[in-house]
């Protein structure tokens, strides 16, 4: 699926944190929307990792885990389609505090 085969306005509707904007915002945001693809099992952020990236996921799942002291993943939740992420460190620039994986083939946008 390409860019121009999705409806970004009406996939920004559907995720609550964008529901409420006006006709005009969601066209300014829908406008910057990048598609990326991932393969199943990709690392998406790691922790600590400085970005500015915010993703919707399209279809797919996405598992947010961390690692503790003896090397052991522990799942902080798992995530699916309209589910947002990264918002944290989009909006403030620091670190990631947790890693996120794709468990199957994942597209965000």
């Amino acid at each position: 699926m390409e860019k121009q085969d999705l409806d970004y306005i009406n996939i920004l509707k559907e995720v609550p944190e964008f529901a409420n904007l006006d006709p005009d915002s969601l066209k300014r945001i829908a406008s910057i929307v990048k598609i990326q693809d991932f393969p199943c099992g990709s690392i998406i952020f790691r922790e600590n990792d400085i970005d500015c990236v915010f993703c919707i996921i399209v279809y797919g799942e996405v598992r947010i885990f961390v690692t503790n002291e003896e090397n052991t993943e522990i799942t902080l939740s798992v995530l699916g389609p309209m589910d947002c992420f990264g918002e944290v460190g989009a909006i403030t620039g620091k670190p990631r505090e947790q890693k996120n994986g794709g468990r199957v083939e994942i597209r965000c946008a």
